[in-house]
């Protein structure tokens, strides 16, 4: 009888050193799981940031060639003489300047009308 009381008790053993292997072995998994969960969560936000950056770069980049494209037409002695004509009433040796005050009379009435 004491071998089956033994066998008994070992049984019992056992199955209470099965039930915390199973446990163990549970929380690794769900620690495994909760793991890899996070990591892809990481990867998702790191792909969004990646992107928004993406888009950021090109934007950059697409103003940066107008201000390029900009300042070749400032840079050019056509533009810099246009500039100086108009706004500055700068002419050439040998030009006569006229002025029409009319066109400032007409300018001056835009202006107030649209402030209106």
């Amino acid at each position: 009888m004491t071998k089956n009381k033994e066998k008994v008790v070992n049984l019992k053993t056992n199955k209470k050193k099965f039930k915390k292997g199973r446990f163990v072995l549970s929380l690794v998994i769900i620690y495994l799981l909760v793991f890899f969960a996070y990591q892809i969560f990481q990867i998702m936000s790191l792909k969004k940031q990646e992107m928004v950056q993406s888009q950021r770069l090109e934007e950059v980049t697409r103003i940066k060639t107008e201000h390029e494209q900009k300042y070749e037409q400032v840079s050019s002695p056509m533009y810099i003489e246009k500039i100086a004509r108009e706004n500055l009433r700068m002419i050439k040796p040998g030009e006569t300047l006229y002025v029409d005050n009319n066109k400032k009379v007409n300018q001056e009435l835009d202006e107030d009308s649209e402030e209106e």
